[in-house]
């Protein structure tokens, strides 16, 4: 009976994790990109379609790389990170569909509004904030927030 309780402790504790990293970290780690770059789209888009289809063939290492530091720093593994993401983000596994809606600046840089269709046919709308990497000037993943789509019950 403890260890049952004891696994439901550390479930919640990273599902909490998970979702205080919704609403916090992009805010706190991201920093504001300088102007908006026209030109970023692709690879932006890129990073998103590689990380959810490395999501549905269950490709935790490729999964994991799309994000950006700031993010590993918080789930210092790929087996932590996943745990969020099957945790929070059920969604992102392997949905039926995808749509890439608008990516747009706010003055912390890059956001891609993204349609989601999950697995049971629910509508969602994924905004991934992104950060370019100054070592290497490539786009990561910086935040993920997931919102049910406008007539969708959660």
């Amino acid at each position: 009976m403890a260890n049952a309780q004891r696994k439901k402790s550390v479930f919640l504790l990273v599902l909490l994790t998970g979702f205080l990293f919704i609403f916090s970290i992009a805010r706190l780690h991201a920093e504001p990109e300088p102007e908006p770059d026209p030109d970023a789209e692709p690879e932006i888009r890129y990073v998103i379609e590689t990380q959810l289809e490395a999501f549905a063939r269950g490709d935790a290492a490729t999964a994991y790389a799309q994000a950006a530091p700031s993010i590993q720093a918080i789930f210092p593994s790929e087996q932590i990170f996943m745990i969020m993401v099957y945790s929070g983000y059920y969604a992102l596994i392997g949905p039926k569909r995808v749509d890439f809606l608008e990516l747009y600046w706010d003055n912390e840089g890059a956001v891609y509004r993204v349609g989601i269709e999950s697995t049971n046919g629910k509508r969602w709308v994924a905004l991934y904030r992104m950060s370019k990497q100054q070592e290497d000037a490539t786009w990561k993943i910086s935040g993920c927030q997931l919102f049910p789509a406008i007539g969708e019950s959660v």
